[in-house]
């Protein structure tokens, strides 16, 4: 099938041993290793984004292997290509590298923050960590290589400083947003501390103020029928496991003696024939039981592929809604104010159908909408000034901003601009 070659990334080596611009050969190592973290990052990433599928796509390996064809003269510059099949039908849009593009903008990240001496970023998979510790092995005290993404950004540099770095996100807990539910058995009203038993053997410790103290202290009195939900940012082990909340979005109450369903999940509890208590005794929340839940960005595309008739990528939008699960969406005002006015002209039903969703999304608890402002109005002009090369919308930009804000990566849409800002799009 004829294709073409895209030039992806450069990696520049600098350094005594690359002088007068040659390659030592011990670059092949360092060519290697990265060929390895692409690949493995662009797995983690798909599996993450289609937990229900066990076998990854096919030729999926082929996608992702990156190529060398040539040396930039008069330099130690290495353009790095893979090779893309054209679509038999002719395209609106050049095909462009899709796993390869989301795996080295997420490297790009992870070695930007070590570079920095920042934190690992809160959606990096704690199982890519010592991929990226190996990367830059075999340079020397003054040598260093250069990653340059195809997509533009300032270049990041690897030495072993930065190799040092890294090592110590191997040690350090991951932080990530999630929704916890489990029993209270254990508070401490005056230091604001409680312990919530996700399962027999994990206890998360939170934080509680004033405003909280009576949720608190009931749940714990009644915590034989009452669970306590909390959502916020969780240190996580390098086993992944839920240690501490590092700061707390919200808290509330849920009594296990209401049956009732979550994105159409029933509740484990029955109800018992003739007093209409639990008909089994309550038993420790298992971790599975937990409501963990992904955060996910909503964008314009899939609020319509779901609601219009015979939409293009209602199917895909649909299969992507169901392998995330139970979720918690994001979404802006500018979005919804493009879903609304896609169907302006869709007559009294859809426009009445438009408003109707709209109006139950501003109301649903696992949907948070973020207002406009002249603020965010500005950010989203600025970043788009910023990106003369890109096609990006306006919305799109204020979109982006959004996501970085809320530490969002995943995105519900098609749109292949989310991707070149180093985001996951779940509808493929």
């Amino acid at each position: 099938m004829p294709g073409q070659w895209k030039e992806v990334a450069r990696l520049r080596f600098h350094g005594e041993r690359f002088r007068d611009h040659a390659l030592d050969l011990s670059a092949v190592t360092e060519l290697r290793q990265f060929q390895e973290i692409v690949a493995e990052t662009a797995k983690t990433l798909w599996r993450a984004a289609n937990p229900d599928r066990e076998r990854l796509p096919a030729h999926f390996e082929e996608r992702t292997r990156l190529c060398l064809r040539r040396i930039e003269p008069g330099s130690a510059t290495v353009p790095l290509e893979v090779y893309l099949e054209l679509p038999e039908q002719p395209e609106f849009w050049e095909p462009e590298p899709l796993e390869v593009n989301e795996a080295i903008g997420l490297a790009y990240r992870v070695l930007e923050s070590a570079s920095l001496g920042g934190e690992l970023p809160t959606d990096v998979p704690r199982s890519l960590v010592a991929q990226f510790v190996d990367f830059g092995k075999s340079l020397g005290e003054a040598d260093e290589i250069e990653l340059q993404p195809a997509g533009g950004g300032a270049p990041v540099r690897v030495n072993r400083a930065v190799r040092d770095h890294l090592a110590s996100f191997a040690e350090q807990p991951q932080s990530t947003v999630v929704d916890l539910t489990g029993e209270c058995l254990e508070a401490d009203v005056h230091r604001g501390h409680f312990q919530l038993w996700v399962d027999a053997q994990t206890a998360v410790q939170a934080t509680f103020d004033a405003a909280h103290e009576e949720l608190v202290t009931s749940a714990l009195k009644e915590h034989h029928t009452v669970r306590i939900r909390v959502r916020g940012a969780v240190d996580m082990s390098s086993q992944g496991k839920p240690l501490r909340f590092a700061s707390v979005r919200s808290e509330r109450t849920d009594d296990r003696r209401r049956v009732g369903c979550h994105r159409g999940r029933r509740s484990q509890g029955g109800m018992g024939p003739a007093t209409g208590g639990p008909d089994r005794k309550s038993r420790p929340l298992r971790l599975r039981d937990a409501e963990i839940m992904r955060t996910v960005f909503a964008d314009t595309l899939y609020w319509v592929a779901i609601v219009k008739p015979d939409d293009p990528y209602q199917a895909a939008a649909r299969e992507a809604c169901q392998a995330i699960g139970p979720c918690i969406m994001v979404t802006t005002d500018e979005v919804l104010c493009e879903f609304v006015t896609a169907f302006a002209r869709g007559g009294p039903t859809l426009r009445e159908k438009a408003v109707q969703i709209v109006r139950t999304l501003l109301d649903n608890p696992n949907v948070k909408v973020v207002g406009q402002s002249r603020d965010s109005f500005l950010r989203a002009l600025e970043r788009f000034s910023k990106r003369p090369d890109k096609e990006y919308s306006l919305t799109d930009c204020s979109s982006m901003n959004v996501m970085d804000a809320e530490g969002i990566r995943d995105i519900l849409t098609h749109d292949h601009h989310f991707q070149q800002e180093g985001f996951t799009v779940l509808i493929r």
